[in-house]
């Protein structure tokens, strides 16, 4: 059934692919593996989509905080 909805990860990390996708043409991209130090989240994916991942994570992780303290926790 998730096979259905999502595609397995075809890409070994450490290893460099040329491939084409919605966000354009990625040439000699190495795929990285990288983990949320705060969460534990994982990512697997071009250095380019991991450091999205990393900043777009830090300001979630912040407005979380933001929240908690805002409610009264933390």
């Amino acid at each position: 059934m998730w096979d259905e909805i999502f595609q397995p990860n075809i890409f070994k990390v450490g290893k460099t692919y040329t491939y084409t996708n919605n966000d354009g043409v990625f040439i000699l991209a190495t795929m990285v593996r990288i983990e949320c130090p705060e969460c534990g989240e994982e990512f697997i994916g071009n250095k380019r989509e991991a450091g999205l991942f990393l900043k777009g994570h830090t300001i979630y992780h912040q407005h979380i905080e933001e929240l908690a303290e805002f409610y009264g926790g933390v």
